[in-house]
């Protein structure tokens, strides 16, 4: 694909190549603002040659070669129109560093990249390298690659000036020193220096973790609150036994939730804790003894069966965009919720390949009242083949149904399974929601994805439809206007029940689904199915004794005749062909 009016072309790897972080596979990518453009599709440019220069053509603000990667097979179909005007993958987009080696490369401003030369593509970690070593990191310079359980693993997250982590080991190689801490299952593995020399080109400052003074706490202490938190901030630390107790090594994550039933105050923080096997658990959610000060969780009631009350005497206001009031509800909500209350519903029509437990009974009694509804899934996919079948499960529950709000992939992370999994990465998130809307938008459906504002810009960045969700202080009122950033926006869980508004009407979302072919026999007419019952035959069918004379058709008779002579002209043309060419072979 060639775009002149930019000096835009995209190219592609004529073969699989190997790059630095692992993969094997092609590479495509793209080259923008070339002045001298005059690339063509189907131009193969040998290794080592120039592809192009750098230039201002296309919207540009200065002379220089705007480049993008991808690592994987693209087409022209795969390709949108930024606001920019440049074409770009439909996907996540490829580090540089983990796509290119560097080698005969002089790197003038490397950034804090992991560059690679061939052969190094192996890290030469080993588990039993690390060095025990405590203390917490201050961050010095923006964007490092924090990176799943080796120095060269799948990117999780980007850490910047400023940012603080209690690291547990530190590892030196490749170029690089590391810090290295526990999350969950895995390890996670940040750059701190631009060099394996203790000093040189730091990228951070260090210092012991300071002690913490008792808390003081006794259990006669607890406050009884049933509830349910929300976390809003990442790694936050589960402790057994009191505030300071043990650290389990598992952490909370933006988006999980966690049922509590009391809490405590004290130790500079605000504290949940709940009982599991046993066991007593707590968990900070503020960074500050005062209430609603520093909060790293929102908070709901637990649900109880009932209709939710509104928090105020007043109806909430809400933004002059939204069009639609509605919820959204799975198996966890009551049976007995009066729908009638609401423009439109949500419902949850499974978790990976498991149904929800009330979506058909809530689906036939939306159905019966004439509410139009929207479904969702809950990813619980580990890789694209298993992405593409969550989908094919949730079409196989819907494909009779009157789908008249959507099909949603809800990607969040509430239970910790793709943090423990190794899961939480911008490419398996964005990759997931690809393959479930790519199908539903196949099928013929209007299709989006549900995740929070923070979610879409760092793990699954998305061109479909988004449902936003972000409740606020979650005091039951509408507090933001996403219409220009979403189409529909969970604005609060308030007693029990996730209630939304929608920016468009019930139009917008129609589905056209395609319909199936079926293998289904056709039913016979009355004048098909076989009958018991003895053919008589009609008065004109019966037999006579008297001989009949035969019926003849004359204007069947006229046809013939008229083929007859036609027949005979074409023998009478053929028979005089044949004289002449005799005629002319023997020259008379």
């Amino acid at each position: 694909m060639t775009v002149p009016s930019s000096g835009q072309a995209m190219w592609r790897t004529v073969n699989k190549v190997h790059c630095p972080n692992g993969y094997f596979g092609y590479v495509t990518f793209v080259t923008v603002h070339d002045d001298s453009f005059d690339a063509y599709v189907g131009l193969q440019v040998p290794q080592g040659n120039q592809l192009g220069n750098m230039g201002t053509r296309g919207n540009a603000s200065g002379v220089h070669c705007h480049t993008e990667f991808i690592q994987a097979s693209m087409s022209s179909a795969n390709w949108v129109r930024n606001g920019y005007g440049i074409w770009t993958f439909n996907g996540t987009e490829s580090y540089v560093d983990d796509t290119f080696y560097v080698d005969d490369t002089t790197i003038i401003y490397g950034g804090y990249g992991n560059w690679r030369k061939t052969g190094s593509n192996s890290s030469g970690y080993n588990e039993s390298d690390l060095i025990a070593e405590t203390g917490v990191a201050t961050m010095t310079v923006d964007n490092v690659q924090a990176r799943l359980n080796s120095p060269t693993g799948s990117v999780v997250r980007k850490y910047s000036t400023g940012d603080k982590i209690t690291y547990s080991w530190k590892w030196v190689g490749n170029g690089h020193r590391y810090i290295v801490w526990q999350e969950g299952t895995n390890k996670i593995f940040l750059a701190v220096s631009n060099s394996e020399t203790h000093g040189v080109e730091p990228w951070a400052t260090f210092a012991p973790v300071e002690e913490e003074k008792p808390s003081g706490y006794d259990e006669s202490q607890l406050i009884q609150e049933h509830g349910l938190a929300k976390f809003t901030r990442d790694d936050i630390i589960i402790r057994k036994g009191k505030p300071d107790g043990e650290d389990t090594k598992m952490r909370f994550m933006s988006g999980d939730t966690q049922e509590y039933t009391e809490k405590w105050v004290g130790n500079g923080h605000r504290y949940i804790s709940w009982v599991e096997d046993g066991t007593r658990y707590f968990c900070a959610v503020s960074g500050s003894e005062t209430r609603g000060e520093d909060s790293w969780a929102t908070f709901s009631t637990v649900e109880t069966g009932q209709n939710p009350e509104s928090p105020s005497d007043t109806e909430p206001a809400f933004p002059e965009s939204v069009v639609l009031h509605g919820i959204d509800v799975s198996e966890h909500n009551s049976s007995d919720i009066d729908f009638t209350q609401f423009d439109y519903v949500i419902l949850r029509s499974n978790w990976w390949t498991t149904t929800d437990k009330k979506f058909k009974e809530f689906a036939d009694k939306l159905e019966e009242l004439g509410i139009p509804y929207g479904v969702y899934c809950y990813d619980y996919a580990g890789d694209e083949e298993s992405a593409l079948e969550q989908a094919k499960y949730t079409y196989e529950l819907i494909k009779d149904r009157d789908i008249k709000m959507g099909v949603w992939m809800d990607m969040e992370d509430a239970d910790g399974w793709k943090n423990k999994n190794g899961y939480l990465t911008k490419e398996h998130c964005s990759m997931i929601c690809k393959v479930f809307c790519d199908f539903f938008k196949e099928k013929g459906y209007y299709t989006g994805v549900y995740s929070t504002k923070w979610w879409f810009e760092n793990y699954c960045p998305t061109d479909y439809p988004k449902w936003v969700a972000n409740w606020g202080t979650n005091d039951g009122t509408c507090q933001s206007d996403f219409s220009d950033y979403g189409v529909m926006h969970q604005y609060t869980s308030y007693g029990g029940l996730d209630k939304n508004v929608s920016y468009h009407d019930v139009e917008f979302f129609k589905s056209n689904p395609i319909e199936e072919p079926t293998d289904k026999p056709t039913e016979p007419t009355e004048e098909e199915k076989p009958s018991d019952k003895p053919n008589t035959p009609s008065e004109e069918e019966k037999p006579s004794d008297t001989p009949q004379e035969p019926s003849i058709d004359k204007e069947q008779v006229n046809t013939l005749i008229e083929i007859a002579i036609r027949l005979g002209k074409v023998f009478i043309n053929v028979g005089k062909a044949i004289v002449e060419f005799f005629n002319r072979l023997f020259g008379k």
